[in-house]
Formats: structure tokens, C-alpha cells, sequence
């Protein structure tokens, strides 16, 4: 389960965009762990009988670096990582199937600010790319990477020197549709929502 290379080296080397030329001393990091929730990736109907996909909760990484932005606006620039692994599930009459293994990697630009002493509010756009263990339903001829929107809502609390407790609710949406499912012809996209949560660190 793999992504195109391609894919893989320009999500990875964005985020150094962001690193300013004064020195890294300015880049706050943080890494956090958690579950994230997908709505319902595909909607058909067969023979009278509803089928939708969508995968099961999965766990979720996600890794942050920014830097404030230059001014009095109090602002920092934000680049964000996020990687899941859960299974591609099918759902039908309330059987449930697994189709594949499935995994994502989004990737966002964004600004985040504090809100109130402690609470951080961030809004990014970027990409999220899909992988899956095979070649199977929706992604038979291959899985797709789309533009998407970002919102979180964060708060964090110090720890013990440049340490720091890190947690966030995340939302994120973007259109879903592959090759295999223009070529049965699904020529829209359905919106997709994502919901996580996650706890880590930052220095």
C-alpha cells in the first residue's frame, strides 16, 4: 500500500516552505495521535437496495510546524500533515463488508491564531491523497488525490519548559470521485466530512 512517488515527495517537502531563513529557533512543532471519522464516500443504488462506502474510524497522525508571520497581526503560518490506515468498508441492508485497505495523506496550508489564552483556531487548504492494499471496487483503476478545506479548533497548556500539551478537534471536507466511477458513470463527486480528534505534544 503505497502512494505515488511523486505525490508523496511534494506533500513532504511543502511544509519546509514554510521554515523561515532567520533559523528554525521561530518553527513551533507539534505531534499528536487520535481517531478520525468519514462520512460516506459513495452512494449507489442497486436492484432497489442501497450500498454506501465508507471506511470505519481510523487512527490518525498528525504532525504540525509553524511560524509567526511577520507584523502585528499575531498570526502564524501552519503546515500540516495528516496520515490515517483504517479498511475501506461496504455497507448494505445493514451488512457490513470489508473491500480494502485504505489509507490517507492530507496535506494543508493554513493560518491559525488564538481565539482566547490557550485556545487556537486554524483554517488551511490543501490536498488529501488516497492509497488502498488493492485494487478493488472504486479504486480499480486507481485512487485519486483532491483538493480540500480545513478548520480546527485547539487548545494547548504547558507542560514543563518548551513543552507543551497539545489537543484538537479537526474538520476537514473535499469531493470524492475516482476513474473506476466515471467510468460507470458517476460524472459528479460527493462531498465528503471528516471529523477527528487528537492529543500530542509540541515544543
Amino acid at each position: 500500500m503505497s502512494f505515488p512517488r511523486r505525490q508523496l515527495a511534494l506533500l513532504i517537502a511543502l511544509p519546509l516552505t514554510l521554515l523561515p531563513a532567520r533559523g528554525a529557533a521561530q518553527v513551533a512543532w507539534s505531534g499528536r495521535l487520535g481517531a478520525l471519522w468519514t462520512s460516506t464516500m459513495v452512494t449507489d443504488q442497486i436492484a432497489g437496495s442501497t450500498i454506501e462506502l465508507r471506511p470505519a474510524v481510523q487512527p490518525a497522525l498528525v504532525l504540525e510546524a509553524s511560524t509567526p508571520i511577520p507584523g502585528r497581526s499575531r498570526l502564524d503560518a501552519s503546515a500540516q500533515l495528516q496520515v490515517t490506515t483504517g479498511t475501506l468498508t461496504s455497507h448494505e441492508g445493514g451488512t457490513n463488508t470489508d473491500v480494502a485497505g485504505m489509507r490517507t495523506l492530507a496535506f494543508t496550508l493554513g493560518v491559525a491564531g488564538d481565539l482566547l489564552p490557550g485556545v487556537r483556531l486554524r483554517a488551511g487548504a490543501g490536498v488529501v491523497s488516497y492509497a488502498t492494499s488493492e485494487d478493488a471496487s472504486v479504486f480499480q483503476r486507481g485512487a485519486p488525490m483532491r483538493p480540500m478545506g480545513a478548520a480546527e479548533l485547539g487548545y494547548r497548556r504547558h507542560l514543563h519548559g518548551p513543552w507543551w500539551l497539545s489537543t484538537a478537534v479537526q474538520y476537514d471536507f473535499h469531493p470524492f470521485t475516482t476513474e473506476q466511477l466515471r467510468s460507470r458513470g458517476y460524472t459528479g463527486s460527493q462531498a465528503v466530512h471528516r471529523v477527528g480528534i487528537t492529543v500530542g505534544v509540541g515544543r
